[in-house]
């Protein structure tokens, strides 16, 4: 027997995954730049950079989320492993700035790590996300 879960509460989960480590990704360039090294245009560049990383997660869950916002998808229910694997790799790739952020000497070193993985994350992160998406369509009411 396959475990399910509401689409509406799943798909209301992977916004806050992709949301909340924004907020936490944020909160820890402020910290790490409260010393003086992000001041100006440099904290303007900074949040660019946070911006232009969340910015297609956000585009890609608000387009199937809201193209689908109707009675009929909400009330399905998804495969519980589809949407595990979906959170997981989800919840990886969006806490990576923060991460970074933290282990990092320097903003301008977590940036670069970010950075340099960005195509990779993207395309799995999206992926996922569609994979998710079209088998919450699939499944049964």
């Amino acid at each position: 027997m396959n475990k399910e879960i509401p689409s509406s509460t799943s798909r209301l989960y992977l916004v806050f995954a992709v949301v909340v480590p924004m907020i936490i990704s944020a909160a820890v360039l402020v910290i790490k730049g409260s010393g003086g090294s992000l001041v100006g245009p440099a904290m303007i560049e900074a949040f660019k950079f946070l911006l232009e990383f969340y910015l297609p997660m956000i585009s890609i869950i608000s387009a199937f989320y809201f193209a689908e916002n109707n009675t009929s998808i909400l009330l399905k229910k998804t495969n519980l492993e589809t949407f595990v694997v979906a959170i997981i790799i989800v919840s990886m790739w969006t806490f990576l700035p923060a991460f970074s952020l933290i282990i990092s000497v320097t903003y301008q070193d977590a940036f670069a790590l970010t950075q340099a993985l960005k195509g990779y994350g993207d395309a799995i992160c999206a992926a996922a996300l569609v994979f998710y998406f079209v088998q919450s369509n699939k499944a049964e009411t």
